[in-house]
């Protein structure tokens, strides 16, 4: 039976740009233009490497889901190891940070409870029949998407920056980001180790896949690209609740690199692309902030201090 010429037919999600279009896209393989069916049987237009049960529904309860855990062990684990006496209340303080125990201590419980939310995302996932490597598409040559990603997370984290520096010259503020692996610690090998791990590694891992590769794809699902960039970003920044109370400017900057991020996933079509985008901004930002505090000078001001915000550093 022929289509009607009124009937509205489903966009694809995040859809490919067209061939040529975008020097950075990446190229579709037979897997990808194979099809498949709601129930796994043939449909015309619905790539394989689509899964079609993602929704925004789907995506805020895994977002909601990987925050509560990270929230529920970093309590638990703090309220174990107090009462057991293997850890000072004193060191929970995060004005602690700069002594070795307590950044040592706090670090090892934010890697713990990083690793805690994204199995909790993965389980979940695995039980909603969500494939994985969908989600990830792995463009090949690999070597591309890493070169992409370096110069984008180059260019997300120059350009946050600037920004919030601009916004926070002008509105006279002086207050700096309250954030865990920013303040006054990354004073041992140990606890440089494990502020890698948990905003180089685990970050970019695991709020990329809740939001680029669910939520921004759940968005695109319903809308156009310029509004679900828009709301993914935003999301993106906002839940980074320990930015939004300390400097809200700041914020700017964060939904800036969500925009990047979006974009990149959107036009590459993998997800390997905002995470090396993600895990070279917040590398950049480790490394100026090891460097000002070892060498002692004064690298950044109010305002250059301020945009040096970690991307999905811990709440």
């Amino acid at each position: 039976m022929p289509d009607l010429p009124f009937e509205r037919r489903p966009e694809p999600d995040v859809p490919p740009p067209p061939p040529g279009s975008w020097p950075l896209a990446a190229v579709a393989g037979p897997s990808v233009r194979a099809t498949i069916g709601l129930q796994g049987g043939p449909a015309a237009g619905r790539p394989l490497d689509a899964p079609p049960l993602v929704g925004v529904g789907l995506s805020l309860v895994a977002i909601a889901l990987y925050l509560a855990a990270q929230l529920g062990l970093q309590l638990v684990a703090a309220l174990l190891l107090v009462r057991s006496g293997l850890m000072d209340p004193s060191a929970l303080d995060p004005s602690m940070l700069d002594t070795e125990s307590g950044g040592s201590g706090l670090l090892a419980i934010v890697v713990a409870s990083q690793l805690a939310g994204l199995g909790v995302v993965l389980l979940f996932l695995r039980v909603r029949g969500i494939p994985l490597r969908p989600l990830v598409r792995v463009a090949r040559p690999l070597g591309r998407d890493l070169r992409i990603g370096l110069g984008l997370g180059l260019l997300a984290i120059v350009a946050s920056t600037l920004i919030v520096s601009l916004l926070v010259t002008l509105s006279g503020s002086e207050a700096s980001p309250e954030q865990v692996l920013t303040g006054g610690l990354l004073e041992t090998p140990l606890q440089l180790t494990l502020a890698v791990i948990a905003a180089v590694v685990l970050a970019p891992v695991a709020e990329e896949l809740l939001f680029r590769g669910l939520l921004h794809r759940g968005l695109r699902r319903r809308l156009r690209i310029v509004p679900a960039t828009a709301l993914s970003s935003v999301l993106f920044a906002v839940v980074h609740v320990d930015v939004a109370l300390s400097q809200p400017l700041a914020l700017v900057g964060l939904t800036l690199v969500g925009v990047i991020l979006a974009v990149a996933y959107e036009r590459t079509g993998s997800l390997i692309v905002p995470v090396v985008i993600h895990a070279v901004h917040n590398a950049v930002t480790i490394t100026a902030v090891v460097v000002s505090t070892r060498l002692d000078l004064d690298l950044v001001g109010a305002g250059v201090d301020a945009g040096l915000v970690l991307v999905g550093s811990p709440r």
